[in-house]
């Protein structure tokens, strides 16, 4: 089935539009469902002589600002107040127009001859038109026309209009503004145009102003746990209104209107067509529905700003190697430029500072342009205010500090606040349009300047952390689509919000059809959890948003200091914010792949460079992203994928783009010449390798649908895969999770989203398939599209590959070559020769490649290889030792018109690698890790044990040079011996074991367990002493060192294991010190800040700790020593959710906790698998375990203990 059935999408649409719509005066008794009335004007089938049309049911209805009516059938019944109970036959008035079926050219050519003057399209098949009585009695005459209608004054109101939506904006604004601090006490209701410092809704209550209404909740954080609000506000009197006329011609009237109106703060812009702001008395509202220019009222919504892991996360998701496959291939975001709409920029930190140009311009390094973009409201300063948001969001998208155009950082974070800490895009130029004075609130007259601005110099990539709330298609999105719809190479990224974790509470910026919504995930190692604080979909119509995910918890960038200096440092903020301009630094790379010509040929090829469309780059990151299943990735029932929290999952570049070498391939087109209604293109693609997934992704850049529009999609493409034995796969119908994938032979399609996927996974077929891409409904055509495929897919442009980059000399050596020119006979395989050669045998031997099924385009064989002279011909490889390898194939036509030969090398490698350099270090009393060098890259084994030969190993299979192993778990004051191994790709083993006398080394004795000290601590052993000493000179007691300031150990102490002393405060970072001085000896950010810490137990080398954050509890099992994760488990792995404010217990190779699911738990400790847990029936456990003796004993708010089994978890 789809992931959100039409429906299921019409029930759940809007929470908040179903309850609120026409919720203004008079009108609060509208339904805009009901259907009561009998239509006004019609032009039935019979009178028109035009036979019965099979179209959709659905397709029958008008869909308008919430009002859906089949006008044929029934129209909604509209208050005389809001209903033109007449129109000027002789002048001009603005009617809907309704076709019989898909609108095709001719149908509007048809009615553009009536003298009527098509505006814009509504679903389904209408279009608002400026006509007078006589045009409009010919339109309704045409044979395609189905039903015309003046366009009346109910459909013009909003409803963001009421006082729950303000109320509701009011609490995600505070929320944005305090966190969680945020409190429920009555608000000051201000005007627009006041400073962030004291602005809030106007018009708005901070809370719930009726009861029984549902309103999406705004949740705390606070320990994953949410609060309410206490009571209810009045709301006030007057109103913040964004007015949209239906042609800019009709600006002077409107804002004439609001004057006489008594309207105050006006002020007026252009956008699709133009738009007046200005604040109102509500009891108007319906006085100036009526104006004959006005097309849509609307409540304005302030926009304010949502608050180096990223780095491999968003390139390749490789939580081991921490790959970073594009940075690799020197794709930096050179010759970009990203702009950035935000509050200012510090622009002599060092992420964007050049010497050599001390003010940003054309000729700077980095900042290339800095300029007001605020317009009329005069609130821009060209400076970077409040905690410098625009100086971190900058940082994340393209800063480069440290040697310039390199990048510089490392995959764990660990250089903290001294940096560097360089961006996604960190060789690209950056844009800054200032767009705030207060560091909060977001300004502009309208935001098509924001897009004009950036594209007038030259940058076609925009990034947008701020917004509002939730989830509407409002005017802003109508401009925002118009501006792309009219330059199809500009991309436009909008933050998805910090209002989640409850559904529609998207940011209405993020709404717009032809942007991309960029949600949060954790970083780093959780990043298959989605953030609690990122908004969740879907958009108003039901469309599919979030689009993407990335990094957005504690992410390192720049720390400004505007305006009183100038920063260097680092530090972490969190939010949807810092993931959004990681996704357009991400852009920014997908751009310059393809303008540098690494497509198709997956080598850097000038010749083969081209500008991507918009459409194409967010197709290409769609395609990337990979479904996660964490913490949150199925929250609020979705279980299945793709759906509204996760969108299409997080962005991993390396699963899209193909470079020389890869395994999965790429093809696409970037279509600009368009569709119209019943066209159709077709596709044919060959799939070699059936054990990698075929995704196909559609993305056009919709032509700009009307405010509150529902559904919004205006033309309506459909995506279908067809596989090689006739399974056809539609776009969006997908089922299941973890994974989800798309269903075979479905029976719907989708008919709301501009975006279409089909992914396939568990019936991968080599073999061709077929792609179409059909134009089912397109009235503002034609329609361009991009489409993106992945998957094993075999071209024209023929590719060879070995098995390995070295062999031995007797090795086999295994040659494939993928080229779907060569499949001559489809119904039988066919064969390829490839010519092999080395340095000793230079005449080339002959190999025979068979295609490995009928018309896979896939070809295999091999050749093996031996020590000798050359014996050309006799099918075996002569080498010696060093030779090079090579094997051509001659590609006759690789698809773009050329030919030529195509190669792929190995070398011959009989030496082992060269070990030196062993030691021992970090040597303990349980520990002790082993290190040594090679000469070569090669895995690392160590035999270790008590006696001779070892009897133990520990190894790590990623190739190194530099190779150190932990052995852990060790007795104290014993001698160990070991020896170490490592082996190359090509098979060749050293073993080093010190001329079999074995290396050794022997722990040190475990240090004694201080007695109690009767004066220190003070509240913990003595009793006549016990609770807070008065004075820290009381006893005496001399200060070693201090360390901070940091935010208190509130639920927590210090624990002391091994010599080292480990502390874990409320800013959610563990800190492991030398107890003497004080010196931190690593740290990391584990939890969120303000969540609770647990107290952590250590074991064998290894410290267990509990941590909490916006995705929920982990509990980590760390090295003592480096702080290195040994394993990390959450409740995606085990189905708990671990309690981070209880201690921690190690008993017996097991590790003990609590849950807030008020449960006990035992995991074991080598891997973090639950061993088992108890349920303690509804009562909370207020502490950690207590073990002895093989029992486990825990407490309850209610003052019971529970005696466990240790091992069992069995109730005693």
């Amino acid at each position: 089935m789809s992931y959100r059935t039409e429906l299921e999408r019409a029930v759940s649409r809007h929470t908040w539009s179903r309850i609120f719509a026409m919720v203004i005066v008079a009108v609060m008794s509208l339904s805009a469902f009901a259907i009561l009335q009998t239509p006004a004007r019609a032009a039935p089938q019979a009178v028109i002589g035009l036979p019965p049309v099979a179209m959709p049911d659905y397709m029958k209805y008008i869909n308008v600002n919430n009002f859906k009516f089949d006008p044929l059938a029934a129209m909604p019944m509209i208050p005389a107040t809001l209903h033109y109970s007449s129109v000027a036959r002789n002048a001009p008035s603005y009617y809907l127009v309704q076709f019989n079926g898909p609108v095709t050219p001719d149908m509007k050519k048809a009615l553009a001859a009536t003298d009527v003057t098509i505006l814009y399209y509504v679903a389904y098949n209408t279009f608002i038109v400026r006509a007078d009585g006589p045009a409009i009695d010919r339109a309704a005459a045409l044979p395609s026309v189905r039903w015309t209608g003046v366009f009346e004054p109910a459909y013009k109101l909003s409803p963001r209009l009421s006082d729950e939506f303000g109320a509701l904006a009011q609490r995600a604004m505070d929320r944005a503004r305090y966190g969680d601090q945020a409190s429920s006490d009555a608000v000051t209701v201000v005007g627009p145009g006041l400073t962030s410092k004291t602005l809030t809704l106007s018009g708005a209550a901070s809370t719930v102003a009726a009861a029984g209404t549902a309103v999406s909740p705004v949740s705390s954080s606070l320990g994953g746990r949410s609060s309410a609000p206490s009571g209810a506000v009045a709301a006030s009197s007057t109103i913040p209104v964004e007015i949209m006329a239906f042609e800019a011609s009709r600006v002077p009237e409107i804002v004439r209107a609001v004057s006489f109106l008594g309207g105050h703060q006006t002020s007026y812009s252009f956008g699709q067509t133009g738009g007046v702001r200005a604040e109102l008395s509500k009891s108007v509202i319906e006085k100036l529905a009526r104006v004959p220019g006005v097309m849509y009222i609307d409540r304005f919504v302030q926009p304010y700003v949502m608050n180096d892991l990223a780095r491999w996360v968003v390139q390749s998701g490789d939580t081991v190697n921490h790959a970073t496959p594009v940075h690799d291939h020197g794709i930096f975001g050179t010759n970009q430029t990203i702009t950035l709409g935000d509050t200012g920029i510090d622009y002599k930190h060092p992420d964007f500072w050049d010497p050599n140009n001390e003010t940003p311009g054309p000729t700077a390094r980095k900042l290339t342009a800095y300029y007001k973009d605020c317009g009329n409201t005069n609130h821009c300063d060209l400076n970077d205010n409040g905690i410098n948001h625009g100086t971190h969001t900058s940082g994340s998208a393209g800063g480069d500090d440290g040697v310039w155009h390199v990048y510089d950082g490392d995959a764990t974070g660990s250089n903290g606040t001294t940096g560097p800490h360089d961006g996604q895009s960190f060789d690209a130029f950056l844009n800054m349009q200032d767009l705030s004075d207060d560091g909060f609130g977001i300004y502009f007259d309208s935001v098509t300047p924001l897009w004009t601005d950036a594209v007038a110099h030259g940058s076609w990539i925009h990034s947008n952390s701020w917004g509002s709330c939730c989830s509407s298609y409002i005017p802003e999105d109508v401009d925002t689509d118009t501006f792309i719809w009219n330059n199809q190479d500009f991309l436009v990224l909008f933050a998805a919000g910090n209002s989640g974790s409850g559904t529609n509470t998207m940011n209405p910026f993020a709404v717009a059809k032809n942007v991309i919504g960029v949600g949060a995930t954790v970083n780093g190692p959780g990043l298959e959890s989605v953030a609690d604080f990122s908004s969740r979909g879907p958009a108003g119509d039901g469309r599919l948003k979030p689009d993407v995910t990335a990094p957005g918890v504690s992410l390192w960038s720049a720390q400004g200091l505007d305006p009183g200096g100038d920063g260097t440092a680092y530090w972490t903020l969190s939010g949807t914010s810092m993931a959004t301009p990681t996704v357009a630094g991400s852009a920014g790379l997908v751009r310059q792949y393809y303008m540098d010509g690494w497509y198709p040929t997956g080598s850097k090829s000038a010749g083969d460079g081209f500008t991507p469309s918009a459409a194409l780059i967010k197709a290409t990151i769609i395609n990337s992203a990979r479904e996660m299943n964490g913490a949150g990735a199925y929250a609020n029932g979705e279980n299945k994928y793709p759906n509204d929290n996760q969108g299409f999952g997080r962005v991993t570049l390396d699963d899209a783009l193909f470079f020389q070498g890869d395994t999965r391939g790429l093809t696409v087109d970037d279509h600009r010449s368009g569709i119209n209604t019943g066209d159709t293109v077709t596709y044919n693609l060959a799939i070699g390798d059936s054990t990698l997934p075929v995704e196909v992704t559609l993305v056009w850049t919709d032509y700009p649908g009307t405010a509150n529009c529902g559904p919004c999609l205006v033309n309506d493409l459909d995506l279908q895969v067809t596989a090689p034995d006739g399974t056809t796969y539609n776009g969006n119908q997908y089922m299941g999770f973890n994974p989800g994938e798309s269903q075979p032979n479905p029976s719907d399609r989708d008919k709301l989203n501009n975006v279409e996927s089909v992914l396939v996974i568990s019936n991968v077929q080599a073999g061709l398939w077929t792609v179409t891409v059909h134009g089912f409904n397109v009235p503002q055509g034609p329609q361009t599209f991009a489409l993106v495929l992945t998957g094993g897919i075999a071209t024209e442009h023929g590719l060879i590959g070995l098995d390995h980059h070295s062999y031995q000399s007797s090795a086999t050596v295994n040659i494939k070559v993928v080229d779907t020119g060569l499949n001559v006979d489809p119904n039988a395989p066919d064969t390829v020769q490839v010519n092999v050669s080395s340095d000793t045998e230079s005449t080339p031997e002959l190999v025979t490649l068979t295609e490995t099924g009928n018309s896979t385009a896939v070809f295999a064989g091999s050749i093996p290889l031996a020590l000798g002279p050359p014996t050309p011909g006799d099918g075996v490889l002569q080498v010696s030792n060093g030779d090079n390898i090579t094997a051509m194939y001659y590609d006759n036509n690789n698809g773009l018109g050329g030919s030529g030969p195509v190669y792929a090398y190995a070398v011959v490698d009989d030496s082992p690698p060269v070990i030196s350099g062993i030691g021992v270090s970090n040597l303990r009393f349980n520990r002790a890790d082993i290190g040594w060098t090679t000469d070569e890259m090669s895995d690392s084994l160590v035999y270790w044990g008590v006696g001779t030969p070892p009897g133990n190993t520990t190894g790590e299979a990623t190739r190194t040079m530099s190779h150190s192993i932990a052995l852990t778990g060790l007795n104290d004051n014993t001698t160990y011996f070991f020896a170490v191994q490592s082996t190359d790709e090509a098979g060749n083993t050293a073993l080093d074991n010190n001329n079999s006398a074995y290396y050794s080394f022997t722990t040190a004795v475990k240090p004694p367990t201080a007695p109690p000290n009767p004066e220190w601590p003070t509240f913990h052993n003595n009793e006549p002493r016990q609770g807070i000493s008065p004075s820290k000179q009381t006893p005496p007691i001399n200060q070693q060192w201090m360390d901070g300031p940091h935010l208190l150990n509130r639920w927590n102490g210090p624990v002391m294991a091994d010599g080292i002393l480990f502390s874990a405060p409320l800013d959610g970072v563990l800190r492991a010190r030398d107890p003497y001085s004080g010196e931190v000896l690593w740290s990391r950010q584990l939890g969120g800040q303000f969540y609770y810490t647990s107290t952590m137990t250590a074991a064998n080398g290894i410290l267990y700790a509990t941590f909490y954050g916006p995705s929920g509890g982990y509990v980590y099992a760390l090295d003592e020593v480096t702080g290195n994760t040994i394993w990390v488990v959450g409740q995606s792995d085990t189905s708990l959710d671990f309690n981070a404010r209880n201690e921690m217990a190690f008993a017996d190779d097991l590790i003990f906790g609590t849950t807030w699911g008020r449960q006990a738990y035992a995991l074991h400790a080598s891997d973090g698998s639950v061993a088992w847990t108890f349920q303690m029936d509804g009562l909370a456990i207020a502490s950690g375990a207590t073990i002895n003796a093989g029992v486990a004993y825990f407490e309850t708010i209610a003052g019971t203990v529970f005696a466990l089994d240790e091992f069992s978890g069995a109730l005693i």
